[in-house]
């Protein structure tokens, strides 16, 4: 439970640095990810605390469908579609273009399973276990499609920075697989906090990389003017 709360609120703080530094539209999807992390894993300590404490047993219910909003509907469609905003290449955009209309029905297609049938959230082997109700009823593909949304994104940008977030999340998926197959989605969201780092770094490679050509571009100009 605290350590959902203390990486929720560490996180909080990156997202807000991150949002400040990044509200140009272009931006602001991608700059939104850890703050999105922060309020998923602030979320994820009440539902240790409804858990484990009888006194806060209502919470329960509600904070563990919130928990899969975010986890279920939210994350498939944004990460597709906040790199593909960044994207400038055209032929990169047909793709991403193609991964965020995938992500949008992976999203649907949870969201209404959710609504349908519901999720129980219970504390095993000091962990969470989100077990989605008649999850047998879910057409394999759904999950594969969901790594998929997931994963290639960041590897399809052009901007090659973006593969540190792609070998971020490949990296923790691969170790949560390995290690924590029956709690995927709790252990998963909690590497955030380094995911969520890597975000703020590529932002900031990114401003970098801008304000560089926008200066060659005025001093290319000056000496045009000079010149001439």
């Amino acid at each position: 439970m605290g350590a959902s709360f203390i990486s929720g609120t560490l996180l909080m703080a990156v997202g807000i640095v991150t949002v400040k530094k990044n509200q140009n539209l272009q931006y602001i999807l991608f700059a939104a990810i850890p703050l999105i992390f922060a309020v998923q894993q602030l979320t994820e300590g009440f539902i240790w605390l409804a858990l484990q404490n009888k006194n806060y047993a209502n919470l329960l219910k509600p904070f563990a469908y919130l928990f899969s909003v975010f986890s279920q509907i939210v994350w498939p469609a944004w990460i597709p579609l906040s790199i593909l905003i960044l994207e400038k290449k055209s032929g990169r955009n047909i793709i991403l273009s193609i991964l965020s209309i995938l992500g949008l029905f992976v999203s649907v297609s949870l969201g209404y399973h959710l609504i349908k049938y519901g999720v129980i959230a219970e504390i095993r082997e000091h962990h969470i276990d989100y077990d989605f109700r008649n999850s047998l009823g879910m057409p394999p593909f759904i999950s594969i499609f969901y790594v998929i949304v997931i994963l290639v994104p960041p590897f399809v940008c052009s901007l090659k920075i973006m593969w540190s977030l792609g070998l971020a999340v490949l990296v923790s998926f691969i170790i949560t697989t390995l290690l924590y197959e029956n709690y995927l989605i709790s252990v998963w969201c909690f590497f955030a906090a380094v995911i969520s780092v890597v975000v703020y770094f590529i932002l900031r490679e990114i401003r970098r990389s801008n304000v560089d050509l926008v200066t060659v571009f005025k001093t290319n100009e000056k000496n045009e003017s000079l010149a001439s």
